[in-house]
């Protein structure tokens, strides 16, 4: 390769580091552009573990991994380490994984399949809700987003299910719904935890609209389809009685909608269902204001 052609490429990943840079840069200061800086104040600075650590990864007779801080064993001495010592063996001893099949007591999934055979054959409301969970290999709704629409495809579309009001779009997505949340939601996850309680909603996710924030409003809905946003039957809005807790609004879009109080001696968890004859594309709510209001999020169903 010539030298002009180094120096153009060279030029071509100085512009690029640049105008990275630049984007993250923007990130914290546009205030809408929250959801993608790649760091929050109070997490640990990305990569920085790297130049801290002197710890290697190495693999054990029988398969397990175990972590050397190579910083404070020499190398010779790791390989004779004593079994006990933490300075050489930073995670828990554990036999080699083998891959098994799935194996499960016979009709176990009887009421799952019956409950799916009802929907096929036409039973009228006859709605069958599937939870599923896992790591950052769904984070992305890769692998759920699939089997959603294969399972939506055969038996009929029931809705989106459970959303969260807010979420974090580095661990949590769920493209094509409806979603915009408004005014500073302080939201917490299971993941980072922080909560002032173990109560983190069904998508272990809490979003708490603080004392004097009448601007926290959110509208969460149904997925677009062919350009028209779905219309929903039904929504279920759970949210979080606490003391001391603020006036919740909720209107699903297009209708007659509830203000309630989330005040209670003790903090529990509590849910608010609203029918719609004619269907809602979405539910608006909003926090009055007067006391702390914090929310799961809804489920929507058709």
């Amino acid at each position: 390769m010539e030298q002009h052609e180094h120096i153009a490429e060279l030029k071509r990943l100085l512009l690029f580091l640049g105008a990275t840079a630049l984007i993250l840069a923007i990130s914290y200061v546009v205030p809408a552009a929250e959801e993608l800086r790649p760091w929050l104040p109070g997490e640990d600075l990305p990569l920085a573990h790297l130049l801290e650590s002197g710890a290697e990864v190495r693999e054990g007779e029988q398969g397990e991994l175990r972590v050397v801080e190579t910083a404070v064993i020499p190398q010779a001495q790791a390989a004779t380490a004593a079994p006990g010592d933490l300075r050489a063996e930073r995670m828990p001893k554990r036999a080699p994984g083998i891959a098994t099949l799935l194996e499960l007591e016979e009709g176990v999934l009887d009421p799952f399949f019956e409950a799916l055979a009802a929907v096929e054959d036409g039973e009228p409301g006859r709605i069958v809700r599937i939870l599923h969970w896992g790591d950052s290999t769904i984070a992305g709704d890769g692998i759920t987003g699939t089997v959603r629409a294969r399972m939506q495809a055969r038996f009929g579309d029931g809705g989106p299910g459970f959303l969260s009001v807010h979420f974090d779009p580095r661990w949590s997505y769920r493209p094509g719904i409806a979603r915009w949340p408004k005014g500073d939601w302080e939201t917490l996850s299971i993941t980072f935890a922080g909560a002032p309680t173990a109560r983190y909603g069904l998508a272990g996710t809490v979003s708490t609209a603080p004392l004097d924030c009448e601007s926290c409003t959110s509208s969460v809905g149904g997925r677009k389809i062919d350009d028209a946003w779905q219309k929903l039957h039904r929504f279920d809005l759970f949210f979080q009685a606490q003391p001391e807790g603020g006036t919740l609004s909720a209107v699903p879009k297009g209708h007659r909608g509830r203000v309630f109080k989330t005040a209670a001696k003790n903090t529990y968890d509590r849910f608010k269902e609203f029918t719609v004859e004619d269907g809602a594309t979405w539910m608006w709510f909003k926090a009055h204001g007067d006391g702390p209001v914090t929310v799961y999020g809804i489920a929507g169903e058709t």
